[in-house]
């Protein structure tokens, strides 16, 4: 990536192809605006064609929630780049972010699990294995809230007929989409890597360089340090929060706004370049909308909340 200092710009949604879609903007007045009022400009990747092959699955369908947990921890959240980088100015401010602890899943839900908890059809074989996509936000929950039940945890949806009236519950035990904060620092796995895993993005991310417009197997690039998979590149994901602008001030356990029109989405794809597979860009899309590219996974709480005191001492991620 090259420039000089933030872009003024804010993605406001993702094209019926994955490719994102952004509007420059002469300030961020227009964080909730929709496309139709913003002039739109679609880019694509410009990615030189390259002959797809499907990798063979490596994780077994017993594996596909495995999970790791991640203990209560303070990190930089925001673009972390000296000046010279070419960031967006929705990444900024960067600020210091305290998290409770969370069990995360290791890779981005399969389409064989999606549709093993709703008991619905199963996809072919080797379609089991990839990431569920063409999926709402509000699918995302309900299926968080079946595969708690399943799981005998208490389910931390309260599931409205839309997203509007939808309510999380983050204290209790059950699955839920991680806040913009948590997928973040999942995703950056205590490092100041510019994506999750490494420097070397096609180890790591399966983008349109090396497999364009073919969503892969879960878990088939290289894990981050702490051994979750793909929060760079094949699937965008959901994550909980509205999208809003940054707090100036440090923050502790931070939900994202209480309303809004779109939902944030995170990590980049196999339609997008590699600069989308960065950890501290940030994407949104309506959250009644489906993409051929865009998917999930989940956390689950796993201790209380630091807001009450969030304390002055050494944290992991320090």
């Amino acid at each position: 990536m090259s420039g000089r200092g933030p872009r003024w710009g804010v993605v406001l949604g993702l094209s019926s192809g994955c490719a994102p879609a952004m509007v420059t903007l002469p300030d961020r007045a227009a964080f909730d605006r929709s496309d139709a009022d913003t002039g739109v400009r679609v880019e694509d990747s410009g990615a030189p064609a390259v002959d797809v092959v499907e990798v063979e699955p490596v994780v077994a369908e017993a594996d596909w929630t495995a999970a790791v947990e991640v203990e209560e921890r303070r990190f930089e959240m925001g673009c972390t780049r000296d000046p010279d980088w070419n960031c967006y100015v929705d990444e900024f401010p960067v600020r210091r972010v305290t998290l409770r602890p969370v069990v995360a899943m290791r890779y981005e839900v399969t389409a064989g699990l999606y549709a093993d908890v709703l008991s619905l059809p199963s996809p072919d074989p080797q379609a089991r294995h990839r990431p569920v996509v063409d999926v709402t936000w509000l699918d995302a929950v309900v299926f968080a809230n079946a595969l708690s039940e399943r799981d005998g945890l208490e389910p931390a949806y309260l599931v409205g007929p839309s997203a509007a009236t939808t309510e999380v519950d983050t204290d209790a035990s059950g699955w839920r989409l991680p806040t913009e904060a948590e997928w973040e620092s999942l995703a950056r796995a205590g490092t100041d890597h510019t994506y999750s895993g490494g420097e070397d993005v096609l180890s790591v991310a399966w983008i349109d360089e090396n497999s364009p417009y073919t969503v892969q197997p879960v878990g088939t690039r290289a894990p981050n340090a702490w051994g979750l998979h793909d929060l760079s590149g094949n699937a965008w994901e959901w994550t909980g929060d509205w999208l809003g602008p940054y707090s100036p001030s440090p923050e502790t356990d931070p939900e994202g706004f209480v309303e809004g029109t779109k939902k944030v989405v995170r990590g980049g794809s196999v339609d997008n370049h590699d600069s989308y597979a960065r950890v501290s860009l940030r994407r949104l899309h309506r959250p009644d909308g489906v993409l051929p590219c865009l998917s999930f996974r989940l956390v689950r709480t796993n201790g209380p909340s630091l807001r009450d005191d969030p304390g002055d001492g050494p944290l992991p991620d320090e």
